[in-house]
């Protein structure tokens, strides 16, 4: 039952992949795909100075010292 149920399946996936990228998945702009990661990781930067400025500024910190 397993394999017969499969079967179609397997098909369907293989004519998905073997279709090919649909024609607005083209080339990506490697330009915005940087700006999109630098953006990343400024944004990164800033919630972890803020999140160690937090536990350095709190109680807990520096009750444990």
């Amino acid at each position: 039952m397993r394999l017969f149920l499969s079967l179609p399946v397997l098909v369907v996936v293989l004519s998905m992949v073997l279709e090919g990228p649909a024609p607005a998945q083209g080339a990506p702009d490697v330009s915005s795909a940087l700006d999109k990661l630098k953006e990343f990781g400024n944004t990164l930067e800033d919630k972890a100075r803020e999140v160690i400025n937090r536990i350095k500024q709190s109680e807990l910190s520096a009750k444990t010292r």
